[in-house]
């Protein structure tokens, strides 16, 4: 009696998830960014948002661009991101932004950085994020590399992202 309902939980446990993912999202956008190197890149990511909740909404972000500097063009590196939607509301700010406004839901993340075959930790806040639809829309996203302190800080002036 006790195996079955040990396998009973266990599956339950398994297969819960997976039916929670039934309203799942994938996506791919691009950004352009400003960095404290003084330095411009364009972005792309692709976003998997596996539910679809009010509160604390996880999703992941992977995200890798070119960046032009002095020096010239080179890769940006690659970073990977969980991210949580904090809250969704229909109250929203940047409403005259848009002209068919969606819900406000600003999010926070933390991840790594591969960058010159090194990994470092990565945090981001998007508080002026708006979603649509089919669509994400981030403004003056700030985001940060650390090593021991700041390593480098950047803004995504603009982040698009288009969901399936």
């Amino acid at each position: 009696m006790k195996k079955v309902l040990f396998v009973f939980i266990l599956c339950f446990l398994i297969l819960a998830p997976i039916f929670a993912l039934e309203r799942f999202s994938v996506g791919a956008g691009f950004s352009f960014t400003g960095t404290s190197e003084a330095e411009t890149s364009a972005e792309l990511s692709f976003v998997f948002k596996p539910f679809s909740l009010t509160y604390l909404n996880p999703y992941a972000r992977v995200q890798s661009g070119l960046c032009i500097s002095e020096e010239g063009l080179r890769w940006s590196g690659l970073k990977a991101t969980a991210n949580l939607e904090l809250f969704k509301s229909m109250w929203n700010p940047l409403s005259f932004t848009m002209s068919n406004p969606g819900p406000w839901s600003p999010s926070i993340g933390g991840g790594i950085s591969v960058e010159n075959s090194c990994i470092y930790p990565y945090g981001e806040i998007s508080l002026f994020r708006v979603l649509d639809k089919d669509y994400m829309y981030e403004w003056f996203v700030l985001s940060a590399t650390f090593e021991s302190g700041i390593r480098e800080w950047s803004v995504s002036f603009l982040r698009m992202t288009a969901l399936f």
